[in-house]
């Protein structure tokens, strides 16, 4: 008697006089009869009964329930927490849909994958933001795998693109003055109070404009308490009672409930712009506010440990690749610290 593992092609003729072809095969997991709907091409149906009746006989079968693209990304979205990261990933996956048509995350290759790869860098997109895609396509597929709707991470043993590190840009003393002033002209003092904020907790904008007033320490032991987090954690972040004073100068003009920058959610990212322009600085990011709290730290002797938490990193790499920047200046005083400790 032959055990090998067989996978039937049959065919039915529709109405219109087209001819279909279904897959019919036992799934060894549940050992009952699964069907596929392949199409109107015998060879491709000839295709697909050689690979799956390969999986049976290796044992790398899985019991994949099919799922539309679209009703996938819908799904994947809405389970993703936070406005931004929702927004990109949808962006990311709709963009692959529409240049791949894999009609559902079960027909997801690795060629796939290149080919999508390729066209984005075709289209200008620089490596660091083919890899930014590519994460939020990495991320949505292994939740696939999880929920059944893939064997296997298609993604797996991906190479990444290689990405020439930027200099990382950190904001002066004089840059700071001139932000705060230039802010406050063109908005007022909450966006003032935003930047002074920004580069004393290290808080992301979603963070910031997410932090509630009763999250806000303003005692003699002031701190703030972010709660939407990237990483899911509360992070609590110590302040200098000169920083607990603006805020306290702030609640005390806006008389708004739930937070200090709720309505700066959308409009600060529109004038920012306007902002750096009207400073006279060089071209610097909001991020790039939470970068200088974290260079900052650093440079006053923090441990790495404690810049980490405070930063809400997940791992210390994170914190040193991606928000230490290093100067001119730090590598004299380095040179110099060691000349001294020699000649002691």
């Amino acid at each position: 008697m032959n055990d090998e593992p067989k996978v039937w092609i049959r065919s039915r003729n529709c109405k219109t006089g087209k001819t279909t072809y279904h897959l019919r095969w036992i799934c060894p997991q549940t050992h009952k009869w699964r069907n596929r709907k392949v199409g109107g091409d015998r060879r491709r149906a000839e295709r697909e009964a050689a690979q799956l009746e390969h999986q049976l006989s290796a044992g790398t079968y899985h019991d994949v329930r099919r799922k539309d693209w679209t009703e996938f990304v819908a799904e994947h979205v809405s389970k993703i927490p936070g406005t931004w990261n929702r927004t990109m990933a949808e962006r990311t996956l709709t963009e692959f849909g529409e240049a791949m048509d894999p009609r559902g995350p079960h027909r997801v290759t690795f060629a796939m994958l290149e080919d999508y790869a390729e066209k984005m860098a075709t289209k200008g997109n620089a490596p660091a933001t083919v890899n930014k895609k590519m994460r939020y396509l990495r991320a949505a597929f292994r939740k696939a795998v999880r929920r059944g709707y893939m064997a296997s991470n298609p993604m797996e043993g991906w190479q990444w693109a290689r990405v020439n590190r930027k200099r990382l840009r950190i904001a002066t003393d004089q840059d700071e003055t001139a932000l705060l002033d230039s802010a406050e002209e063109l908005c007022g003092f909450q966006a003032r109070a935003f930047i002074h904020t920004a580069l004393n907790t290290g808080g992301r904008h979603g963070e910031l404009v997410s932090l509630a007033w009763d999250n806000i320490d303003l005692s003699d032991d002031p701190s703030v308490t972010f709660t939407e987090t990237k990483g899911k954690r509360d992070r609590l972040v110590p302040i200098e009672p000169a920083d607990a004073a603006v805020l306290l100068k702030l609640k005390a003009q806006t008389l708004r409930d739930g937070g200090p920058f709720v309505t700066l959610r959308t409009k600060l990212p529109h004038v920012w712009p306007d902002i750096v322009k009207a400073a006279g600085v060089k071209p610097i990011t909001i991020h790039d506010l939470r970068r200088t709290y974290i260079t900052r730290l650093i440079r006053g002797g923090a441990s790495l440990p404690t810049v980490q938490q405070l930063a809400g990193h997940a791992t210390v790499t994170t914190t040193v690749e991606f928000y230490n920047e290093v100067n001119n200046t730090d590598l004299r005083e380095a040179v110099a610290k060691k000349r001294r400790t020699s000649a002691s």
